[in-house]
């Protein structure tokens, strides 16, 4: 294992993500300052999730075929440029180019990121792969409260000095990864062809549609709550943009935790009572938060977040065994496809906010755990091909 690579990969993972996860604070001093409406807002969610969940299976796929390990440090600058033009940006449709800037970045970094540090882990590739999640899962959540602090202090101009870890990072990474061998492209890939490839059974088939409407439904309950508490928590109750940074680092902290907790758990019960009961729990616990003052407010966040997250990485996994042949696919369908649909979702939330409230909107974010829960009493117990 090439610890010092692995290292500094992992820290430029981290600065990737302080630059991805920042959006959902950024949008209600966004709201304020361009006079949009909720639909328009969320339309920048869509945006965001086309250009990064949607498109990422495209970069993989070229990964696979073309060795492009110059994509990490041009997506950690792409990522940063974006938020960095969103706090200059003069106009709403310079403010879209600057968001799907920050979204194409997050699409380049993570296949070839990925792929850089299982070469780097020579044996040790379960270690080494975990060291590269954890500063992305560290970048994401301590995000919003580091954007929440930067817009506390300097305002909404002050992304273009949230910006600079990217380029620091952006040049630790293209340094660090200069001596490593480059990998080679299998001559399968580089014509596309896939190993194992044969027809899909239509059970299958059928059951991985259940499982990626889950992830959609899951999807859009998870970006729901972190595009509408800052807004919630702005709008309605009137807290400042870093006390909004914080809900939304309880819930991904505890996303963080929920992730580490889900495996180990779903291989003592079972996947699919694990997908099943925590959507019981989560569409009982979110009718409280509109009503919760703000210790049990932040406490429901965190629940939420414990359990909805936590059940991604089961449904990667799922989908993953029920096409041992296409595990490429299986994975862009669940970690890019399905969770980019879940970006809609969050732009038809935007005009239930608009029209009926953000109170409204909240309340649709509540009703969705009972349709994952209705899908997952569907899902067979067992995975089998």
């Amino acid at each position: 294992m090439n610890r010092r690579v692995l290292t500094i990969l992992s820290l430029g993972h981290l600065a990737h993500d302080l630059q991805g996860g920042a959006l959902p604070v950024l949008l209600p001093l966004v709201k304020a300052v361009f006079h949009l409406t909720y639909t328009q807002v969320t339309a920048l969610v869509l945006v965001a999730n086309v250009s990064s969940s949607i498109i990422q299976p495209i970069f993989g796929v070229w990964s696979d075929r073309i060795s492009a390990r110059w994509l990490i440090p041009v997506g950690i600058l792409t990522t940063g440029l974006g938020i960095a033009l969103v706090g200059v940006a003069p106009t709403y449709a310079i403010l879209i180019v600057a968001v799907f800037l920050k979204g194409i970045g997050q699409a380049a970094f993570h296949p070839e990121g990925s792929r850089l540090a299982h070469t780097v882990s020579g044996d040790r590739r379960g270690a080494g792969m975990s060291t590269f999640v954890v500063g992305g899962n560290l970048g994401l959540a301590f995000s919003p409260l580091v954007m929440g602090f930067v817009l506390g202090k300097l305002g909404l101009r002050g992304t273009v000095w949230y910006g600079i870890p990217a380029i620091l990072m952006a040049f630790a990474v293209w340094r660090a990864m200069q001596g490593v061998p480059q990998w080679k492209v299998p001559a399968k890939a580089r014509a596309g062809v896939v190993a194992g490839a044969a027809p899909i059974p239509r059970h299958i088939l059928a059951t991985v549609a259940l499982v990626l409407c889950y992830v959609v439904l899951r999807s859009w309950i998870h970006q729901g709550l972190s595009s509408f508490i800052p807004l919630y928590a702005v709008n309605e109750r009137g807290a400042d943009p870093r006390q909004a940074g914080f809900l939304v680092t309880v819930l991904l902290i505890s996303g963080a935790v929920g992730t580490a907790l889900g495996g180990p758990l779903s291989d003592r019960w079972g996947r699919t009572p694990l997908l099943t009961y925590s959507m019981l729990l989560v569409g009982a616990v979110l009718w409280l938060v509109p009503f919760a003052p703000g210790p049990w407010l932040v406490a429901l966040i965190a629940f939420t977040g414990l359990m909805v997250i936590a059940t991604f990485t089961i449904c990667v996994v799922m989908v993953q065994e029920l096409l041992p042949g296409h595990i490429g696919l299986a994975t862009g369908m669940t970690m890019g496809l399905a969770m980019g649909l879940g970006g809609v979702g969050v732009n038809i939330l935007g005009v239930i906010a608009d029209r009926w409230g953000l109170r409204a909107a909240l309340w649709t974010i509540s009703a969705l755990p009972a349709l994952a829960f209705l899908l997952a009493l569907r899902l067979p117990r067992r995975v089998s091909t």
